[in-house]
């Protein structure tokens, strides 16, 4: 499958999306790769010029006869490669989705105290949602009306906050919650608080354009407050 990789001022660029960690996980889209190389090559191309329309666009103003002569391929043969623009949308959006979950892996060290780790975990998911801010605006458009792309975005979160659960759990006495409910409660309000300024600062630009240089910053504030949150 072809991945998405990272934005550049809100452009998004197509690449591999190959896990280090391991197999994809259950909630990615799975799709078969055409056998020959060109057709792989031009499924590519298709994924790759989606995900810069998208990354530009709402997802409603982009239209498979938008895809197709970007990337080079005639409309009609569009759909020996996809369906439609949702599933190819979808594709996509799995990607995004693993990239995002992805690049919090291996950033948690034993070896350092909580608010070390709590500010490399939060910037390396800040700069995941700068990234991918284009593309994510026009994803919460479809999250409204496709059950699927919803259900994945859920799934991605939820799959992060039972890795920071565990996390939390092996800081022991350093928390003023015990391992269980209240704990998963805690992880998920601060997990929110951090995912909803993200999406008002980079996706909705709701305090004015975002830059790349804010992102660090941002990222101490937050995992001061998550500290404040679950540290005694």
């Amino acid at each position: 499958m072809g991945g998405v990789g990272s934005q550049d001022g809100g452009r998004m660029s197509a690449g591999s999306a190959t896990a280090a960690s391991g197999a994809r996980s259950t909630w990615l889209v799975a799709q078969d790769e055409p056998p020959t190389k060109r057709g792989r090559d031009t499924r590519q191309r298709l994924l790759e010029a989606a995900a810069e329309l998208f990354a530009t666009k709402a997802y409603h103003q982009v239209a498979v006869a938008d895809i197709a002569p970007e990337s080079g391929v005639a409309v009609g043969s569009f759909y020996r490669y996809f369906e439609n623009k949702e599933e190819l949308f979808l594709v996509l959006f799995s990607d995004v989705c693993w990239g995002m979950y992805t690049s919090v892996q291996g950033r948690w060290d034993e070896g350092r105290d909580l608010l070390a780790n709590l500010v490399d975990v939060t910037q390396a998911y800040l700069e995941s949602w700068y990234e991918r801010r284009g593309f994510l605006a026009a994803a919460f458009e479809v999250m409204h009306v496709t059950p699927q792309a919803r259900e994945m975005w859920w799934a991605m979160r939820h799959d992060l906050q039972q890795q920071m659960a565990r996390q939390l759990e092996d800081a022991g006495g350093s928390l003023r919650f015990d391992p269980g409910p209240e704990l998963t409660t805690a992880t998920r309000a601060l997990g929110a608080m951090v995912e909803q300024y993200a999406r008002s600062a980079y996706v909705e630009e709701e305090y004015g354009p975002p830059s790349g240089e804010r992102v660090a910053d941002d990222a101490r504030v937050l995992a001061e407050i998550w500290l404040e949150g679950v540290g005694l």
